[in-house]
C-alpha cells in the first residue's frame, strides 16, 4: 500500500501560503526581545522633574533622619560607593550604612546637578552636594564633595537610584587665602 498526496488545487494552495506566512511571523516574534510595558516615550522634562524631586527627598530625608525615607529613593538593588570605603549593595545594607552615629544630626543637605541626562529609562546625574552636621547640637564644619548618580526608572514608574557615588572635597577656603 502506497501514501499519496492529493492533488492541490489553487484555494488549497494559498490556504498553505496563508498558515506558512503565520508561522513565520509568529517564528519572527517569538525570537524578538519584544517589551510594551515600558516601550512608551519617555518625557525627558517629566523625567528630570521627578529626578530633582528625588534628589530634594533624599537631601530631606536625611535631614529629617529618617532613613527608610532615604533608603526608599534607592532601587532595590541600589548601591552607594563612597570613597574610602567597599560597596553597600541593597536595601538593608544602605539602612545600616546610612544610620547615623549617637548625637549626630544633619543640619542642612543639597546636591546640585551639573549634567543629568536621561536616555531611556537610565539617567546619569553628576554635580556636587555640600551640607553640615552637627554633634549633640554642636555645629560641625560644613562638608562638600562631587557625585554620580545612575538613576533608575523602576517598574512602578518612580526614578530610583541605581549608583550612587561620591567623595569628599576639601573645605572651601576664604577668597585670597592659599
Amino acid at each position: 500500500m502506497s501514501w499519496a498526496l492529493p492533488p492541490l488545487n489553487k484555494p488549497m494552495l494559498q490556504s498553505i501560503k496563508k498558515i506558512l506566512i503565520n508561522i513565520s511571523l509568529l517564528v519572527l516574534i517569538a525570537g524578538c526581545d519584544v517589551s510594551f510595558e515600558n516601550s512608551h516615550e519617555i518625557d525627558q522634562d517629566s523625567a528630570i522633574a521627578a529626578i530633582q524631586q528625588q534628589a530634594q527627598r533624599f537631601s530631606q530625608a536625611y535631614m529629617d533622619g529618617d532613613i527608610d525615607a532615604l533608603v526608599a529613593v534607592y532601587s532595590d538593588d541600589g548601591i552607594a560607593a563612597s570613597s574610602g570605603r567597599d560597596f553597600v549593595a541593597g536595601h538593608t545594607a544602605l539602612n545600616q550604612f546610612w544610620v547615623l552615629p549617637s548625637g549626630r544630626s544633619i543640619l542642612q543637605h543639597q546636591s546640585t546637578s551639573i549634567s543629568l541626562q536621561v536616555n531611556g529609562q537610565y539617567a546619569y546625574d553628576w554635580g556636587y552636594y555640600s551640607g553640615q552636621a552637627a554633634q549633640d547640637g554642636n555645629p560641625l564644619p560644613p562638608f562638600r564633595g562631587k557625585y554620580v548618580i545612575i538613576w533608575q526608572l523602576d517598574d512602578d514608574g518612580q526614578w530610583r537610584m541605581l549608583m550612587d557615588m561620591w567623595n569628599s572635597m576639601p573645605a572651601e577656603t576664604p577668597a585670597g587665602d592659599p
